[in-house]
């Protein structure tokens, strides 16, 4: 799920720096993609 253009939310491993996308373990990913529509907030908190 993109929040940003070329940044997202997708599963990948958690342990390795990105670029600007949120790194999420494969199960937190599939909750995430069930769990929010198009359109809802989310906060990101460093």
């Amino acid at each position: 799920m993109f929040f940003y253009p070329g940044d997202a939310f997708h599963a990948d491993n958690t342990s390795v720096a990105s670029n600007g996308c949120i790194h999420l373990s494969w199960s937190s990913a599939q909750r995430f993609y069930n769990t929010l529509n198009a359109g809802d907030q989310v906060q990101i908190v460093k």
